[in-house]
């Protein structure tokens, strides 16, 4: 009887994240930190970052820029690709005002 041998590779596991990253952009630094994540590998969900960025110290206030980026962490992004999303980033939402469906249509009575 012959014996077979199954060579089973384990996933190594993720590599550890940074809590924050920094960039520099036109002289003047800017503290990065992600504040959520979405995209699971097992449904084939793409792995999404919200940055927060503070121009100066983070501290419990709300980031005065944010953007969301394609990646699963903070570590794994280039400082080129930071300052892209630094470039793309815009203030976030007030609090309690929802953004309409349809942002170009007009949001007044219907007709």
């Amino acid at each position: 009887m012959a014996v077979t041998e199954e060579v089973v590779q384990v996933p190594e596991p993720p590599a550890p994240d940074v809590e924050e990253a920094h960039v520099e952009v036109d002289g003047r630094t800017w503290t990065v930190r992600v504040l959520g994540r979405s995209g699971r590998v097992s449904r084939g969900e793409a792995p999404l970052l919200l940055l927060g960025f503070w121009d100066d110290e983070p501290g419990e206030a709300p980031p005065p820029l944010e953007v969301t980026v394609v990646g699963r962490t903070l570590g794994a992004l280039t400082p080129a690709c930071l300052g892209d999303a630094l470039a793309k980033a815009s203030p976030p939402p007030s609090p309690g005002r929802r953004k309409p469906f349809f942002e170009t249509t007009h949001q007044g009575k219907r007709r």
